[in-house]
């Protein structure tokens, strides 16, 4: 079983203090002051609207159905970041919800819900990409010199 990561109100603080013991340790003290608080901000940026949706998935829940058990959040959570990147490139949200469904038997009006929630499930599909017929371009090794 994995080790579950929880924040803390320490997180941040032990964080940036392993940066600079990193840094510190290869560079020196004056590279590691410049740098661990950098490398930081960029952690915290890529982290913190993950733990944001699920900190408002988990609201979400306890107040619209406070019957679910907690353990279950996680499930949903991953549900819900799964439709973020499948429904935005493509995916509808029915495929989403049904692939939910039948391997992790979340419930579906649930799993509705949450889409509506966080707006996904109206969101516009992004187009696909055209392949090299459909542009018109030519095969690859063809040239067009001298024509």
């Amino acid at each position: 079983m994995t080790k579950v990561k929880v924040y803390r109100d320490s997180t941040d603080i032990r964080y940036e203090g392993k940066q600079y013991v990193q840094f510190a340790g290869r560079f020196g003290s004056e590279y590691a002051q410049k740098v661990a608080p950098e490398v930081y901000r960029d952690w915290k940026a890529r982290f913190e609207p993950y733990r944001e949706k699920y900190a408002e998935l988990k609201a979400y829940l306890e107040q619209k159905y406070p019957n679910i058990p907690k353990g279950m959040y996680g499930l949903y959570r991953s549900f819900l970041f799964y439709a973020y990147k499948h429904i935005q490139t493509g995916s509808s949200p029915e495929e989403v919800i049904k692939r939910f469904e039948n391997n992790l038997s979340l419930k579906r009006d649930v799993m509705e819900s949450i889409l509506r929630h966080f707006g996904l499930y109206e969101r516009p599909v992004v187009s696909k990409l055209k392949t090299n017929a459909e542009v018109g371009a030519k095969e690859p090794g063809s040239t067009t010199a001298g024509t």
